[in-house]
């Protein structure tokens, strides 16, 4: 339990500073953006399923949010 707590508040956190962490939003294209957060929260999760599945469910938001 503590581990997925621990996850899930890492992948908080990589999302939080996301935009921060790639190139300038003016360089790539809104799903672009999406896609690379949901790269590195995957990459974060190292396995751990509902860590996957909060990653996809994060890049859906950001995908709807550019709509």
């Amino acid at each position: 339990m503590k581990k997925t707590i621990f996850v899930l508040a890492l992948v908080l956190a990589i999302l939080a500073g996301g935009y921060m962490l790639i190139t300038p939003a003016a360089a790539q294209s809104h799903a672009d953006i999406c896609q690379a957060n949901y790269d590195q929260c995957i990459k974060g999760c190292d396995g751990a399923t509902s860590c996957s599945n909060q990653c996809q469910v994060n890049k859906d938001g950001c995908n709807g949010q550019g709509q």
